[in-house]
């Protein structure tokens, strides 16, 4: 069994060698080129988690999942603003709307949060370009949109807020608390497709983050947009549990784990001939 030296050890090095060792492929997504993996070299982030009712999360959950619960009732609903200044499919934002599940490997909510790694459902992911709207859908199935972010630093916070053709969606922010630490943190991201789970791996290098449990350091506003009214309805309080200020960070979105036969032909598509025969070559 291993110790927690080891454990410390092997994140110290994760951290060091965020990028080293992942093999990346050309891309073409949205008639631009990329890379998949995709590599997220600087961004920022809030995240923050919210009581929610597990009997409503349930009706909008596919039936192979079911939410996790911190209390009998009382599910967890994650609401995360990123701001990629840097990435291998140009800068771009996004928001994340999702479900925290309950996987037997993962444990508790507790323990996933000691381990600092997360199995979510995605429910929502909009984001504001082309290149990210398309990639996200046609190789992953995500269920992004476009919509306008807006982001605003002042009197030691940091808002994001999120609108679809002038309708209000929703506001995030938090205090610019003391970010000292440094963390590897895991997000399992699930969807279903074609009667199937389909899962991926958004692994984040934390290289400043710091976190809170202490009400008022963040908030959330939801507007009147279709969203808006549902969170209303799945949320038992908009006060925020837990806040998570990520003022620096990096990231690598692996592909996607299971590969339904219209995204792997998505794949297939985006690869550049040039790319492609010559990994037919090698074969």
């Amino acid at each position: 069994m291993e110790t927690a030296e080891y454990w410390i050890k092997r994140r110290e090095a994760e951290k060091r060698n965020f990028f080293e060792g992942v093999k990346q492929q050309e891309a073409v997504i949205a008639g631009k080129r990329g890379k998949v993996p995709i590599f997220y070299y600087d961004a920022r982030a809030v995240m923050m988690v919210l009581p929610a009712s597990a009997s409503k999360l349930r009706e909008v959950l596919p039936d192979v999942y079911e939410p996790a619960t911190l209390v009998p009732g009382v599910g967890l609903v994650a609401i995360s603003a990123f701001n990629y200044r840097n990435t291998d499919i140009e800068p771009y934002n996004e928001l994340a709307v999702a479900i925290i599940l309950k996987q037997p490997h993962a444990g508790s909510v507790l323990r996933q949060l000691r381990r600092r790694a997360f199995h979510v459902y995605i429910h929502y992911l909009p984001v504001d370009t082309e290149i990210a709207l398309r990639g996200g859908v046609d190789y992953y199935n995500y269920p992004k949109f476009i919509a306008k972010f807006e982001w605003v630093d002042k009197n030691g916070e940091v808002a994001c807020k999120l609108s679809e053709n002038g309708r209000h969606i929703l506001t995030v922010s938090g205090k610019k608390i003391n970010a000292t630490m440094s963390q590897i943190l895991r997000f399992y991201t699930y969807l279903y497709m074609d009667k199937q789970p389909q899962w991926t791996e958004f692994r984040v290098n934390a290289e400043r983050y710091a976190t809170s449990w202490m009400p008022g350091r963040a908030k959330l506003e939801l507007g009147e947009h279709p969203v808006s009214r549902e969170l209303k309805r799945l949320l038992i309080s908009t006060r925020p549990l837990m806040y998570m200020y990520l003022p620096k960070m990096q990231a690598i979105l692996y592909g996607p784990m299971v590969l339904s036969p219209h995204l792997m032909l998505e794949l297939l598509r985006s690869v550049p001939k040039e790319e492609l025969r010559a990994l037919v070559k090698e074969e």
